[in-house]
């Protein structure tokens, strides 16, 4: 089908960079909430973004601290470097890929208790929790990643983007899809952090966060 072109003027839409380094003094217009936020745990500074670990969790029907962006092609790779030391064992912080409250992937790092800190692949299917994947991880610097192959997801971990490794390859994506999850604004991606029931005064603090298609 064609239509004759409207006599104005071209107004093409600028592409932000495919890296956010947290360097302006306000969110960009591509990051979202999970419900509406009644107070501020979040902060920009020294090109940071630092999120506040709360109790409320993204299993649940509140605003957890998260704060994400949507996935836009079948074929992308979304990447993260976070500076976070768990106080406690109830404490976790990273990467989410969602769909809602009852499906999703947590790639977090968690905090210590009996066992050093480790880095977990959390699935959520249907609002049951299962560790899908798990390794120690002593240092609080870590770089995070999930790359999107069609019905596949992969994450992985590492001290830099040039050294990664996976923590769990191929792993159903259609969690996240609206015919198994039955939601309706597509799958979600970004940085998440709670003290899962717990008051905490901990936070989180997010270097800079890279969406890309390939």
């Amino acid at each position: 089908m064609e239509d004759k072109f409207p006599n104005l003027p071209e107004s093409p839409v600028a592409l932000l960079p495919a890296r956010d380094d947290f360097d302006t003094d306000s969110l960009r217009f591509c990051w979202n909430f999970l419900r509406t936020p009644f107070e501020r745990w979040y902060e920009l500074k020294n090109s940071r973004l630092y999120i506040n670990l709360r109790p409320q969790k993204a299993t649940e029907l509140v605003n957890p601290s998260l704060i994400a962006r949507r996935v836009e092609d079948h074929r992308f790779k979304a990447i993260t470097s976070m500076n976070f030391k768990p106080s406690s064992v109830n404490e976790e912080a990273g990467m989410i890929i969602m769909q809602n409250d009852r499906f999703q992937y947590r790639l977090v790092l968690v905090g210590k208790g009996k066992t050093p800190q480790e880095l977990r692949l959390i699935l959520v299917k249907d609002g049951k929790e299962e560790i899908l994947a798990r390794v120690p991880y002593k240092i609080n610097e870590v770089v995070l990643a999930v790359q999107g192959d069609g019905l596949k997801y992969s994450f992985l971990y590492g001290t830099s983007e040039d050294q990664l490794e996976f923590l769990g390859k191929d792993v159903d994506a259609t969690v996240c899809s609206t015919n198994v999850a039955k939601g309706f604004i597509g799958p979600f991606v970004g940085m998440y952090a709670s003290s899962n029931g717990k008051v905490s005064k901990n936070k989180a603090a997010f270097d800079w966060f890279s969406y890309s298609k390939y």
